[in-house]
């Protein structure tokens, strides 16, 4: 469309101007990620050809990259924990999806009773710590643990996996004597 002004002197030339439909946002994927960013989202929703920007909450996102009209994927910033809004701004306005992505805090151990355990596994192994309810994984070292139960967000009850000796705790073998001549 062409935009022209009018005065007593005469009209203007044109310059284009366009309208454009507003955005909107239907889903988020996935919806959570660790307070420290850094994970790509998804967003998939309309109109969202000619974003200019996409935040979280009140943060600007790391960086994002428009993949069609109804998807872009963007990487989260840094941000406390909880849940926010994710809003994309376009020539045609905002579109705002409310509450939509969780920021999370990363687990911490604190303690593990017991200690140790048998090689054959089975033992039943307490894991205390803080931000431990959305554990989606246990893991003794490489292997992971066949099932475990989030008792709280400060408890894991979990069974150890069939194991190997610790390097550290098993019997090492004797010094070599010392060589004589």
């Amino acid at each position: 469309m062409q935009v022209t002004v009018t005065t007593p002197g005469g009209t203007s030339n044109g310059v284009s101007y366009t309208y454009s439909v507003t955005p909107t946002l239907t889903t988020v994927s996935p919806n959570q990620g660790p307070t420290s960013g850094g994970n790509t989202v998804t967003l998939t929703g309309t109109q969202l050809t000619g974003t200019t920007e996409v935040d979280f909450g009140a943060t600007p996102a790391t960086s994002f990259t428009v993949l069609s009209p109804t998807q872009i994927t963007a990487v989260a910033p840094a941000e406390v924990a909880g849940a926010v809004d994710i809003t994309v701004t376009t020539p045609g306005g905002t579109g705002t999806l409310q509450s939509s992505y969780f920021f999370v805090n990363a687990p911490v151990l604190t303690a593990v009773a017991p200690l140790s355990g048998p090689l054959a596994g089975g033992n039943t192994v307490t894991l205390r710590g803080t931000h431990l309810v959305e554990a989606t994984a246990v893991r003794f070292a490489n292997t992971a643990a066949s099932s475990f139960t989030v008792d709280s967000d400060s408890q894991i009850t979990t069974w150890s996996p069939r194991g190997a000796p610790d390097r550290q705790t098993s019997p090492s073998a004797p010094p070599a004597a010392p060589a004589t001549r």
